[in-house]
């Protein structure tokens, strides 16, 4: 990383991601201990130009839920077929755990240039011009994930967190 304080000018802190070993588990978990729901489970999400270390992984996927808690959104996410972080973190956290903080950007390229470059992009993908990449972040525990929403992206999420409140 660059080092440079404020480097990456992050506009939010939109989403905690957890990669889990059972995605209901975890899901009916958090839905009746704290609430927290609804869910929106994808089973098989669409990302195109999908990566993982560098490499195009379009056969990798993992099933996702999302829902809301005030302005924050959790993602759980279950790795299905590999290869991706979230199946190398699984295998590294057989229980599961966190994963990352998801930084929203207005600029994909400059944080990503930032944050040190395509080399050290662990994983990313796009849906349209909506585009993500994951970076190690020793000092968290985890990782941090840059995102560009565009706008259907940005209108679908207002609504779901809407239905949410």
């Amino acid at each position: 990383m660059s080092g440079d304080a404020g480097a990456v000018k992050a506009r939010a802190v939109f989403q905690v991601g957890y990669v889990v070993p059972d995605l209901e588990a975890a899901r009916d978990y958090l839905e009746t201990t704290f609430g927290i729901g609804p869910w929106l489970t994808i089973d098989k999400p669409a990302i195109d130009e999908r990566r993982y270390r560098g490499t195009l992984t379009p056969q990798a996927y993992e099933a996702v839920a999302f829902a809301f808690v005030g302005d924050l959104q959790i993602e759980l996410m279950q790795p299905v077929v590999g290869p991706s972080a979230f199946e190398e973190f699984l295998n590294g956290n057989p229980n599961g755990g966190f994963h990352r903080l998801a930084m929203l950007v207005d600029d994909y390229d400059s944080a990503v240039k930032a944050m040190g470059g395509q080399e050290r992009v662990k994983q990313s993908g796009r849906v349209n011009d909506f585009r993500f990449a994951f970076f190690e972040a020793p000092p968290l525990g985890g990782m941090v994930e840059i995102v560009q929403l565009d706008d259907d992206a940005r209108q679908m999420l207002a609504n779901f967190r809407n239905a949410n409140q």
